[in-house]
């Protein structure tokens, strides 16, 4: 490899980099500095190898798009509390009721909002965008998505990024209504102690 080529493949890298981090700051503003730099290493790491193995990406801009979310949840992902082997066998539950165990109320209470509020953002969508969303949340790639549709890859692409954006600016104003409306005070149970 001469010199033209390793200067042509650090700017590509560079380009690719900077995609990445616009990425994770519009839709990944609560990472640490460590995770979008894992994000950023990951991403580039994938794309050398599919260039070393002589693959092609079709549409690089997607490829980034979808590459950076995956690995931007994988991520996520990992924060959670891990179940130890001697936890899981000590338990005489299935692993995933000890996870729950682990959960308050509260915690448990504020994921059944945000799922509703994100059904609710997902039922105000125009019907492509909704269709396009919800096979996206089914795992359907984009070129899935457009055989089914009928319609051309960009207006897929299109359709799904704009549904996206509608949920996030949706659950943004959902969100913030929901924070503005007074609680209920919650009082915690009082233990009574008798005397005997």
């Amino acid at each position: 490899m001469d010199l033209k080529d390793v200067l042509k493949a650090g700017r590509f890298l560079d380009e690719i980099s900077l995609s990445v981090k616009k990425i994770i700051f519009a839709n990944f503003p609560g990472l640490t500095d460590e995770e979008k730099e894992e994000i950023d290493q990951d991403v580039k790491l994938k794309i050398i190898k599919m260039a070393s193995r002589g693959k092609k990406i079709g549409n690089l801009r997607s490829y980034v798009w979808k590459m950076v979310y995956s690995t931007a949840l994988d991520v996520i992902a990992r924060r959670s509390r891990a179940l130890s082997l001697d936890e899981v066998a000590d338990s005489k539950k299935p692993p995933f009721l000890s996870y729950l165990d682990s959960l308050s109320p509260d915690v448990l209470y504020e994921e059944k909002e945000r799922l509703a509020l994100v059904q609710k953002a997902i039922d105000i969508l125009p019907v492509r965008r909704k269709a396009a969303v919800l096979f996206h949340l089914q795992g359907m790639g984009l070129e899935e998505m457009a055989l089914y549709l009928g319609e051309s890859l960009n207006t897929v692409r299109h359709l799904l990024y704009r549904g996206l954006d509608d949920i996030k600016n949706e659950m943004s104003t959902l969100s913030d209504d929901l924070d503005s409306r007074p609680r209920k005070k919650t009082q915690k149970p009082q233990l009574e102690l008798k005397r005997t």
